[in-house]
């Protein structure tokens, strides 16, 4: 007799007919749905449902259950007619689920023993469900007797889903050698019954194990098998969850760029199916990712927008998962008191819900931030915790990072046994694992250890390792702006070798450990050196500086900074104060700039003149007899104008009378010192018209429209000018003959607005916006860009790279010279700069020592003597 099943609260058009096909639906708390299912007496009925916290009853055509609500629903059947499979949800919002009829045939005389089966088993199930150490002992007991009972039935299939419940409850127990002995003995018997779906679970689940324990290749073979079965069989939902945990095991391998390849192929996939769920788990699992690369403000955004959809499934496992990936990423940055508020909140979330190995994971990135707050015991307590659980669960990689923690908690404590101790074994724990980057974490600790201990031959050895091995992921991932972000997140390792190579003053390895993490991924650009192998750490080539030149390069410390001046004759370092010090003087002094008035001319003149003393004076030797100096900016001093300091006393107390040090040198700026030598290397530019010049592009800036008239004056037969609608973003970004010009103007209002990068840039006609990310994609060949608007060379600073805005954009656009603002300017003050600077390139002059003119002509004019009318526009480049 044909059996059939009807559907209600289905997806459209969706029924089962026969044993292995499934159904799709959607349940909604305290409204269960059901599904009928027409039997005939004496069939065996097995269904299984798939989800988060929902579960089948079954009803005879009488209305008497058959049985708790479970996972599992199974019936010798002894009255024909219709059953109702019943469909519950206990989470807070609406489900998705998938009903899948396991077993639907004539009933044999051994069925009833394996409605008992089916029953030990799925009472595992349940116990699983309670998260706790005795509910798995006793899902332990449920699934071995529910094997033992099919093996006396034959039962090969039966037995295969028992191994599998085992392996979930010894992995839960934190046995995965015991958990991957019965995950493979499942998949010998599936693949004996020829169970193709069957094997492809049991090969993903056992993949799983094997990432954990490290032991990648194993993994990535299950995983290609699995993928194989699922796509040989149709199952896409289940084929992109495969592909997930493959992304999972590629990130934990240090396969970064593969990683984001297969993640960004299974984001497609889930979206394509509707699958919301599939994509909040992928977010998640993608902000991990981002956090192991650097890029912490994408790895918060990404795991916040799927906690609202984990919360509506009621999965807990992934909310604690999302709120640790947000406490570590704001670790990362610094903002250890927010961290702890997430991280806290997932270990009590995972307490509760009995979720033994998320915290675990939580209490140990929770420590990081304890101790930086100063809180050791309390860290100590947490990573205490945590070891014997990453032990048992054969996280090597975990393991590793808990012993580095303990062995720097133990060095901050002046407790060097104790931190050796520590520290070798996270580096024997380390060795052989896909993913080096425990290793190099290891290694730098061991490197602080060394110094602490006065041996620094082996701290420079071991600081040497880690930056090889960082220096070595970083190649493993293609884009160059996650290049960028990951090299950044290491910064305070290469800051430790530079300071420690300064302890014996080792002054060109220090330049050059400095030069390996300045601007890095903007010199791969410029040089277009992807493939090009890296140097070695000890590599150093002095660089080539014209004579009348000093290059000023600073490195920022958290307890000391650097200035390195690099001459014709070679290479000096000065010492500094801290960062923080640093960072307080250049806020004075921008504040003050900011007030165009008598009222703070004493204050402004003490603070220019002693930050002059700080970051200026001590490389008097070297810069005495020179002409332009080009600072290499790090930190906060990214944000000052060097030429507004003041090289003596106020004497007299006037702005047009101070002692600027523009008055006795011409001022650059470059990313790096290999980026100024790259940029010098490029040939001179503009086939195209002398000036092609935007301004006024929303009829609220009449300064700017003269503006862009009074410069044309210097290029009266090769300018081409646009204003009002004209400036259109089209026509400035497919603009051949801006592609082609010798010298780009923008005189319009700048908009830099943190986090947004898509709403900061320079603003054009009808609304539109010329972002940083834009100009990178143009090709132009202009010698000179000038971005005149308010505070255009502002933007996000990433440490190392610098300010992440319009002067790295339009040099890797092809720019030779940027000009740029550092705050918001007066139209009448620039259009006076902008004419006289205009005036000395038309007549061949260079740029730096024309845009040195053009600002001590405002000096001289008294008008506009302050330096906030010409201290804020800044060349950087070839200059």
């Amino acid at each position: 007799m044909l059996a059939t099943l009807a559907c209600v609260s289905t997806l459209p058009g969706q029924g089962l007919w026969k044993a292995g096909e499934s159904v799709e639906g959607r349940v909604v708390p305290n409204q269960p749905g059901f599904h009928t299912v027409t039997l005939s007496a004496g069939q065996f009925f097995f269904a299984q449902i798939n989800g988060i916290r929902v579960s089948l009853q079954m009803r005879d055509p009488g209305g008497v259950t058959l049985g708790e609500p479970a996972r599992t629903v199974a019936a010798v059947v002894t009255r024909a007619g219709q059953y109702l499979l019943d469909v519950r949800t206990s989470a807070p919002a609406a489900q998705r689920y998938r009903v899948t009829i396991l077993q639907w045939r004539e009933s044999r005389p051994d069925d009833v023993a394996r409605v008992e089966a089916i029953r030990a088993l799925t009472e595992g199930y349940r116990q699983m469900e309670t998260a706790t150490a005795a509910g798995r002992q006793a899902a332990l007991h449920q699934y071995g007797a529910a094997k033992e009972m099919s093996r006396k039935l034959k039962d090969a299939w039966l037995e295969a889903r028992c191994l599998q419940g085992e392996s979930g409850a010894h992995s839960a127990l934190g046995d995965t050698l015991k958990a991957l002995a019965a995950m493979n003995e499942a998949a010998e018997l599936y693949q004996r019954l020829g169970d193709r779906n069957g094997e492809a679970t049991v090969l993903n689940s056992a993949a799983l194990l094997h990432a954990a324990r490290g032991e990648h290749e194993q993994a990535f073979a299950n995983y290609r098998k699995a993928i194989e079965h699922h796509r040989a069989t149709g199952q896409r939902r289940t084929e992109a969850e495969v592909l997930r945990n493959m992304a999972i095991a590629h990130n934990s391998a240090g396969n970064y760029q593969t990683a984001i390849e297969t993640y960004t192929d299974v984001l497609t996939r889930f979206r394509s199916l509707q699958d919301r769920y599939g994509e909040a788990v992928t977010l998640v699992q993608l902000g991990e990712l981002y956090i192991a690369l650097g890029d912490f403000d994408n790895a918060i955004s990404q795991t916040r927008a799927s906690i609202p959809l984990h919360q509506a499934h009621g999965d807990k496992t992934a909310q604690v998962h999302a709120l640790s990936n947000i406490g570590e990423a704001l670790a990362a940055q610094g903002r250890h008191t927010e961290a702890l508020v997430q991280l806290n909140a997932a270990i009590q979330l995972s307490e509760e819900s009995g979720l033994g190995w998320q915290h675990v994971q939580a209490k140990a990135i929770a420590a990081v931030s304890e101790q930086a707050l100063g809180r050791l015991p309390k860290a100590r307590l947490l990573l205490e915790e945590s070891l014997p659980p990453m032990r048992a669960h054969g996280n090597r990689e975990g393991t590793s990072r808990v012993l580095t923690q303990l062995g720097l908690l133990e060095l901050q404590a002046r407790r060097t046994k104790e931190a050796s101790v520590h520290l070798r074994e996270a580096m024997e724990t380390s060795d052989g694992l896909d993913n080096p980057a425990p290793k190099a974490h290891a290694l730098t600790a061991l490197a602080r250890l060394a110094r602490a201990e006065n041996n620094h031959a082996q701290a420079r050895s071991y600081a040497e390792q880690a930056l090889s091995i960082v220096e070595g992921i970083r190649t493993r991932v293609e884009s160059r702006n996650l290049r960028a972000l990951f090299l950044a997140s290491r910064g305070s390792w290469y800051e430790f070798y530079v300071d420690l190579l300064m302890d014996r003053n080792d002054v060109g390895a220090a330049f050059a450990g400095v030069e390996r993490a300045r601007a890095r991924s903007l010199l791969d650009m410029l040089l277009d050196n992807r493939a090009k192998p890296e140097p070695a750490m000890t590599g150093f080539q002095q660089p080539v500086v014209e004579p009348g030149t000093a290059i000023l390069e600073y490195q920022l410390g958290e307890t000391r900074s650097w200035l390195f001046v690099v001459t014709q004759a070679g290479i000096t370092a000065k010492q500094l104060p801290a960062a923080g010090v640093l960072a307080n003087e250049v806020r004075q002094i921008r504040g003050l700039l900011a007030q165009p008035g008598r009222a703070a001319l004493g204050r402004y003149a003490q603070a220019a003149e002693k930050m002059y003393r700080i970051c200026i004076a001590p490389a008097m030797a070297e810069i005495a007899g020179k002409q332009k100096l080009v600072i290499v900016a790090d930190g906060a001093l990214h944000y000052l104008p060097f030429e507004a300091l003041l090289t003596g006393p106020a004497t007299p107390l006037a702005y047009a009378q101070l002692p600027y040090l523009v008055r006795r040198w011409t001022v650059g700026y470059a990313p790096s010192t290999a980026a100024y030598a790259s940029l010098a290397m490029r040939p001179r530019g503009g086939a195209g018209p002398e000036l092609v010049a935007y301004g006024d592009p929303r009829g609220d800036l009449p300064g700017a429209a003269r503006e862009i008239r009074e410069i044309a004056k210097s290029f009266p037969k090769g300018a081409m000018l646009f204003q009002g609608n004209a400036v259109s973003k089209r026509n400035v970004t497919d603009s051949a003959e801006a592609a082609r010009s010798r010298r780009v103007h923008f005189a319009a209002h700048g908009q830099i607005r943190e986090g947004s990068a898509a709403t900061s840039g320079i603003l054009l006609a009808s609304g539109s916006i010329l972002s940083p990310a834009d100009v990178l994609h143009l090709r132009w060949n202009a010698d000179l860009v000038v971005l005149s608007g308010c505070e255009t060379g502002l933007g996000p600073q990433l440490r190392g790279e610098g300010i992440l805005g319009f002067i790295r954009a339009f040099l890797l656009a092809g720019a030779r010279n940027v000009a740029v603002s550092l705050w918001p300017v007066s139209d009448e003050s620039t259009v006076s700069l902008m004419a006289g600077f205009y005036q000395r390139l038309s007549k061949g002059a260079d740029h730096a020592d024309s845009l040195r003119q053009a600002k001590l002509d405002l000096i001289r004019s008294g008008q506009y003597a302050h330096p906030y009318y010409w201290a804020p526009f800044v060349l950087a480049g070839k200059l």
